[in-house]
């Protein structure tokens, strides 16, 4: 039985979206979080999200944060991609989300596109797994798994930040806590579940997208998907030693969705690789 939001707990969410919702002024954010770390109900309170549902989110967490922007219908920055892949994915697609993160994407992603035939997210981050089950429960035809994924299979260790598990990376940060994670392949998971090719792949794994898809190399010569990943840990002399045979990179305005011949970071944070 999911705990139950006090006049507390309400009040101050109330409150943020007021302030920060609705006048767009500055200082709820923090005072919410700050009033999180005395107030336990924030922890697990019971957020209603437009289109996906209730869902429990820690208010002292970026995670539970981003939700109740979203809720507030604040996509974040990711406008331009979701314009591209509705534009290039075919009817009914499969779609995986690599670094899946607390699920919002996914959520913004169902909005607009409408018909798809199964989501699968992944996400090693062990503390974003009960909120991305809930989604799952939520939306039809969605899965969540906690893996990593890169070319090899093996164990990572995964760093994440205190009070901000959204930003959780393969690289060491300042207090953050370390945490062994199982990594695999995306063509080695495929092999092993018998899961259904994905139509359009989208990876965000905080610079680890290029060896993510150096390990779908079957997957790609076999189903030929259009695969969108985030540019901004990335080079030119990396991401064409990652694009495939007869593939074609292109930068994705974060604005607009408008596809840029090659690498131009200072137009989009997201690329595609196109198959032609």
């Amino acid at each position: 039985m999911k705990p139950k939001n006090t006049f507390r707990s309400n009040g101050l969410v109330g409150f943020y979206r007021f302030w920060h919702g609705r006048l767009h002024l500055k200082g709820a954010g923090f005072l919410l979080r700050h009033c999180a770390r005395f107030f336990r109900e924030l922890e697990h309170y019971q957020l209603e999200v437009p289109g996906v549902g209730r869902l429990t989110v820690n208010l002292r967490d970026g995670s539970g944060m981003a939700w109740l922007n979203y809720s507030l219908g604040e996509s974040g920055h990711e406008d331009g991609l979701i314009s591209a892949l509705k534009k290039l994915a075919p009817k009914n697609p499969v779609l995986w989300d690599i670094g899946a993160n607390a699920g919002f994407f996914v959520a913004a992603l169902v909005k607009n596109l409408g018909e798809y035939s199964e989501i699968r997210m992944f996400e090693p981050n062990p503390k974003l797994m009960p909120g991305l089950s809930e989604l799952v429960g939520c939306l039809p035809q969605t899965h969540a798994h906690n893996l990593a994924f890169s070319d090899v299979p093996g164990n990572l260790v995964l760093h994440i930040p205190p009070g901000d598990s959204t930003t959780a990376s393969l690289t060491p940060k300042p207090g953050s806590t370390p945490v062994a994670v199982e990594c695999t392949t995306g063509d080695i998971f495929l092999q092993a579940t018998g899961a259904a090719d994905p139509d359009v792949i989208v990876i965000d794994t905080e610079g680890n997208d290029a060896r993510v898809i150096m390990g779908l190399k079957e997957l790609i010569k076999r189903k030929r998907p259009v695969i969108f990943f985030e540019n901004l840990f990335l080079n030119e002399t990396v991401v064409r030693a990652a694009l495939p045979d007869n593939y074609k990179h292109f930068t994705v305005d974060d604005r607009t969705g408008e596809l840029i011949d090659k690498l131009d970071s200072s137009r989009g944070h997201n690329s595609v690789f196109i198959p032609q």
